[in-house]
């Protein structure tokens, strides 16, 4: 909560807090997240506690379904090692509407629809990708009481992996970007075929499918929804991973990974009785090892500071394009005022 300008969207967010605070802002961001900026409009150091609320609005809702499934120990950890908290710094709008939907999803299983519409109505006026919570009811419904075989579910994951190697869904993408000339703004050439992102994708959707292992149909429609969920979004992660429009609406199922996983690695413990610490030695250094990679791959190695810095005070941040610091500190709410004062 106290760290500053960790990922690449942070300035815009102070930006847009500036403008915002000066009645000036004239960007995209939605109506929802705009209003939610006025509160802490009584500083310009107001973007500080503003950022600090948005990091605890989706582990709010996360931690709801921790404390459900009784794995905080757990799911804390997958969570945190899994790097949704360096994630969810960087889509913050769409950070709020996640933490939403976490806790709407107790709505959709108890089949009040009503509810779970309207927290997803909350959650659209912070990200319109939220729009697409209203799908995942029905989905989430199915998901409640079908069982996929192990052995064809594990078949899917490696099939759609082979297909996201060898660029099947690449030429897929460019199919629709032929028809869509717009949204080719919105595609990550640079991962497709990377060994490097192959390894970790094998390994993610891997991991999102291992705990059907242990799920029979004597286990609860909750614990079954969850699973599922957890391989419906292996494979729409291996499906979308390169289409950045796409893999952001399917990024609101990557939560259930997260429980499935502490779910099954809690059980794992229970049932063989492995020691719980050699266990979570091995989960520690798997998902370590695959979430620095992402860092240094994505981030840079950008050195990273807390509101306390002097460079906070001094409104510097970095240029990850460049891999630099900028080279003169500046304020950004003076240039904006220089800039409607004087045309």
């Amino acid at each position: 909560m106290v760290r500053y300008e960790t990922v690449t969207d942070y300035s815009a967010y102070v930006q847009a807090f500036w403008d915002i605070r000066g009645g000036i802002y004239d960007g995209w961001f939605e109506y929802g997240f705009q209003l939610l900026n006025k509160p802490f409009a009584f500083s310009e150091w107001g973007f500080i506690p503003l950022i600090m609320l948005c990091t605890l609005i989706p582990y709010a809702g996360i931690y709801s379904c921790f404390r459900k499934y009784d794995i905080v120990l757990w799911g804390t950890l997958v969570f945190v090692l899994s790097g949704y908290i360096t994630r969810y710094d960087n889509i913050i709008r769409q950070g709020i509407s996640m933490g939403l939907f976490f806790y709407a999803m107790r709505f959709a299983l108890q089949k009040n629809f009503a509810k779970y519409i309207l927290y997803c109505g909350f959650a659209i006026i912070f990200h319109y990708s939220a729009i697409v919570l209203i799908p995942f009811y029905f989905l989430i419904r199915f998901a409640s009481s079908f069982k996929p075989p192990v052995i064809l579910s594990f078949l899917l994951v490696v099939t759609f992996f082979m297909l996201y190697m060898i660029g099947v869904f690449e030429a897929l993408s460019n199919f629709v970007f032929d028809i869509f000339p717009f949204y080719k703004n919105y595609i990550n050439k640079s991962e497709f075929g990377a060994a490097t992102i192959g390894v970790s994708a094998l390994f993610k959707s891997l991991l999102a499918w291992v705990p059907t292992l242990l799920i029979s149909r004597k286990d609860s429609a909750d614990v079954r929804m969850i699973v599922n969920m957890s391989w419906f979004a292996a494979l729409g992660y291996l499906l979308v991973r390169n289409f950045i429009v796409l893999d952001r609406v399917v990024e609101y199922l990557y939560i259930f990974q997260v429980i499935a996983i502490a779910i099954f690695f809690k059980r794992l413990t229970y049932k063989f009785k492995l020691n719980k610490m050699i266990l979570c030695y091995g989960l520690v250094l798997m998902l370590f090892v695959t979430h620095i990679r992402f860092v240094i791959n994505y981030y840079g190695n950008n050195i990273y500071y807390t509101v306390f810095s002097n460079k906070c005070l001094d409104h510097k941040f970095y240029d990850r394009r460049q891999k630099k610091d900028l080279e003169s500190t500046f304020d950004w709410a003076e240039i904006r005022k220089y800039e409607v004062i004087n045309p």
